[in-house]
Formats: structure tokens, sequence, C-alpha cells
């Protein structure tokens, strides 16, 4: 399976590839004799080690034992690296200390949101299809009208990526642009009653700091009701809230929707006002 995806990456495969040899060790070794560094990417990686019979603890215990039982076997190979790449609230368990770990290590990505002039470039630069019209010339947007695209497809989508293909995806004309407003089902209302059930205070708590612009350290652990340990970035995630910055430092947002349907359910009534006061409308 690795011979067939490498010989697509090629436009002049190496000769390697043609008549591999048994040992995969072999193969490899070969293979970055011929082609220097070879970067293996797993991702969804959190994904792999998170069940609902699972404890935080268990899937660290699990995953951990996969890095020093798996990966660490194709260390010493001195060209070939494995990228693993995901999230999971167990992952706030792991040590992202060098010194402890020689074979390998870990460390959290801060994420950053596409601001309106990026939402912009990618309007003016991404093509449909091969061939074919920009995002902007599809949707008979015009310069004069770009601006205000870009501020209202961020104000819906708080510039998130996924959100913003949804948009786009979703929509064929500047009117319809104009008028995206985030899908009523984007929110999963029975996990999102689960965690007020449980959570409520610290979800009215992550809306406050929301509200006043303030950071959240959403590496912090709360008891989740059973016995176990919930990460803040779980509970955020569960409620639809995304975040950008560093996972300990975090900056979090969501769609005005989604804002007031968890004020509703979460703040007391002055709280709730302030919101308001903020998200009143879905050009906010």
């Amino acid at each position: 399976m690795l011979v067939e995806k490498l010989r697509g990456m090629f436009a002049n495969p190496p000769a390697i590839l043609a008549s591999p040899p048994a040992s995969v060790f072999a193969f490899l070794d070969r293979l970055t004799d011929e082609v220097d560094s070879l970067f293996l990417v797993l991702d969804e990686i959190g994904a792999a080690f998170t069940d609902a019979s699972l404890s935080d603890l268990d899937s660290h215990e699990r995953f951990i034992a996969f890095c020093d039982d798996v990966i660490c076997q194709w260390c010493d190979m001195p060209y070939v690296f494995f990228v693993l790449v995901g999230r999971g609230s167990f992952l706030g368990l792991v040590e992202t200390d060098k010194t402890t770990m020689p074979k390998y290590f870990l460390c959290r990505f801060g994420l950053n949101r596409l601001r309106p002039p990026d939402i912009k470039t990618i309007m003016q630069r991404t093509f449909i299809e091969v061939g074919g019209p920009t995002i902007q010339e599809a949707c008979a947007v015009d310069d004069t009208q770009l601006e205000g695209v870009a501020q209202r497809l961020f104000d819906q989508t708080c510039g998130h990526p996924g959100a913003l293909v949804e948009a786009f995806k979703t929509c064929a004309s500047y009117s319809a642009l104009m008028a995206y407003r985030v899908p009523a089902d984007a929110v999963d209302q029975a996990l999102v009653f689960d965690m007020l059930t449980k959570h409520k205070a610290v979800v009215g708590e992550m809306l406050m700091k929301m509200l006043r612009k303030e950071r959240t350290n959403l590496v912090k652990r709360v008891d989740d009701g059973g016995g176990n340990l919930i990460s803040l970035d779980q509970i955020a995630t569960n409620c639809s809230l995304s975040w950008d910055g560093a996972l300990d430092t975090a900056t979090l947002f969501a769609p005005p929707r989604i804002v007031r349907f968890l004020a509703y359910h979460a703040l007391s009534l002055e709280e709730f006002n302030l919101v308001m006061d903020n998200y009143a409308d879905d050009t906010k």
C-alpha cells in the first residue's frame, strides 16, 4: 500500500518503487538513499485512541504505549520520520518535555482563524475546478462587494476553515453569501444539553470570558460527574465553541446563533442580556 501511495507522489518515480524489497526496513532505507528524508503523517491520531468506554487516562496510556512500542521501532532509521497529528482530550495529559523522551517529542500547535483579508484572498485565488472560475467569479461578486462578503462570512463562521468551506459549497451568488447563516443543525443539541447538565457553570464562564475577550486555559480538566476528568477543550468542542491561539491561552469564538443558544441555557438573565447586546443579530 505504501509503495502504491508513493508512486503517485513522484513525477519520475525512483527506481526502488519498481522493484521494492520484501523487507520494509530495507525498502525505506534504500528509498531514502534515493530521495532523502521521508515524512509519514498519521492524521486524526486523537480519534484513534478515543472511545466512550475509555477514560482520558486509559486513552493516554494506550497512546504512549503506541509511541513507545510502535513508532519508536522506526526511530533508528535516520531519514524516516513519523508525524502524528490530531486532537483529543486525553492529549491534555501528555507531557511536552523533550528531555524525558529521547526518541520522540510532542508539542501543541496554536490555531489561527482566517480573518477577512484571508477570506478575500481565498475567494480571489481559489478555483472551483481546474481551468474554471474563482469563487469570487462563480458567485458574481465584484471587487466593490468583496470586502463586505468577507466580513459577513467571518462574522458567521468566525474564520473557521471547515465552516468557510461549507459556506462556499452552499452559496452560489452574492446575495446568498450575504444572507448566509450557520445552519441550525450545526449544534448537536443532545450533546450540548449533556454538557450543560454536567458543566453549566463551566460553559457559562467560557461564554463570559469570550464576551470580555479574556483567554481560557482549555488544558484544564474538571470532573465529568462520573468520576472521570474531562478537559475544557472537550467541553468547548461539544458545545460547538471553537478557539484560536495556544490551547492553554485560547481565545474562544462561535457564530452568533450558537452563542445565543448557549447563553440562553447557561447564563443568568443579567449575563444573558449582556450577551444579547453583543450578539443580538447575525451581523455581529
